[in-house]
């Protein structure tokens, strides 16, 4: 170590093993803009190449900050990448009809819903007109049967959670 006004430098090979690297790896560094200073230090004939630590420290942790930053970007991009493919993937499956657009699903079930429900509480009336011996009791019986049914069908919601379950059991 030599000082030469206010700051102290390293040679090559003290440098490299402060930081624990060869003096190859070192040369590898400067290649990389790593800050070495040409000094003519007190006893010395010509000037020579010379490292001040601060000014290492600072570039090896901006190093950091940037392979951080790159690798997250590159992170990011495999991500986004991924989440293409898998869009793509989907539309495909929606454009051979192996799978639906969950609100075509809701228009397509409520639909079918309404239909059923009118043929259900035509029921009652139908019954009466083919089997007129039946007192109104009987036809009340029958009305507050398929009113159950109907109630409970109202409460039936898409279960996501067995979703895979249920994938299984219809293949």
């Amino acid at each position: 170590m030599a000082k030469t006004k206010d700051k102290f430098y390293w040679n090559r090979k003290d440098t490299a093993e402060l930081f624990g690297v060869s003096i190859m790896t070192l040369d590898q560094w400067v290649v990389r803009d790593c800050p070495v200073e040409v000094v003519k230090l007190k006893g010395m004939k010509k000037p020579q190449k010379r490292y001040y630590i601060p000014d290492i420290i600072e570039w090896k942790s901006n190093r950091s900050v940037s392979n951080v930053k790159q690798l997250s970007l590159e992170k990011e991009r495999t991500r986004l990448a991924k989440e293409q493919a898998d869009g793509q993937s989907l539309k495909n499956a929606v454009t051979r009809k192996e799978l639906a657009p969950i609100k075509l699903l809701e228009i397509s079930l409520s639909e079918m819903a309404v239909m059923i429900c009118s043929k259900l509480e035509s029921i009652p009336l139908k019954v009466k007109k083919n089997l007129p011996k039946l007192s109104s009791a009987e036809i009340e019986i029958i009305t507050r049967e398929i009113n159950k049914a109907l109630n409970e069908a109202s409460k039936q919601e898409l279960d996501f959670d067995r979703a895979e379950e249920l994938l299984k059991k219809s293949s």
